[in-house]
């Protein structure tokens, strides 16, 4: 029979299993996928867990979403969710099982056969909740490389959408260009002809002025005559 300094350590571990358990299935990152696009400034990491999906932009932000419904899950995620939840609580019944058969505490003390039954069953519900957690760990990889291929078709998509997006501005910019340029040739023109205008009108007062002074010389011409 196991001596008490044995017993503790392997409930202290076991204890450690538990929350480490129950840190891996709160925590989003169990798919970390990143998109840098050629620049760190816009980099992305996107994190999926069994409970939520985060983004993290290179400036520090974190953005959490919870899903919406668990229907909308993969199958495999469910059973992972499911799997996860059943160890936790598996193994928090094993803890207080055991807390009763270790030696160290008062519990059953008047017969020792039972307490060690009773520690041996919480050692036993700890293997299988160890058991269920590897599984579930198993599963997940298989539902979360379908999700990583399908965010990384979006992102294929949304980056062919913006550089498609790009070159049909790129046209328009040319497009807004050229007919800026011929407005501007047309104001070239219509200024040219401005000028033209401009100097013919010059020219017909001059030639009025002209008449006007020789229609006077000559009714100075005509009275002296007279």
């Amino acid at each position: 029979m196991a001596n008490s300094g044995l017993q503790l350590l392997g409930f202290v571990l076991a204890l450690l299993g538990l929350i480490a358990n129950l840190t891996a299935t709160i925590l989003p990152q169990w798919r970390v996928s990143s998109f840098a696009d050629g620049s760190i400034i816009t980099a992305q990491s996107y994190y999926l867990g069994l409970w939520m999906e985060c983004v993290w932009q290179s400036t520090g932000q974190l953005q959490c979403k919870v899903y919406d419904s668990i229907l909308a899950l993969g199958a495999a995620m469910q059973a992972t969710r499911a799997l996860m939840v059943l160890s936790i609580v598996m193994g928090v019944i094993a803890i207080g099982i055991a807390t009763m058969g270790m030696k160290c505490t008062h519990c059953g003390d008047d017969n020792k056969v039972t307490k060690a039954r009773i520690a041996m069953t919480g050692g036993i519900i700890f293997l299988v909740a160890g058991v269920q957690f590897s599984k579930s760990i198993q599963g997940t990889q298989t539902g979360m490389q379908n999700i990583t291929q399908t965010i990384k078709q979006k992102l294929t998509s949304l980056k062919a959408q913006r550089n498609s997006t790009e070159g049909r501005l790129e046209e328009l910019k040319k497009t807004l260009e050229k007919e800026i340029n011929k407005l501007l040739n047309v104001l070239k023109l219509t200024q040219s002809q401005l000028d033209i205008l401009e100097q013919n009108s010059r020219a017909l007062n001059c030639e009025i002025v002209e008449l006007k002074s020789n229609g006077k010389n000559e009714t100075s011409q005509m009275v002296f005559i007279l």
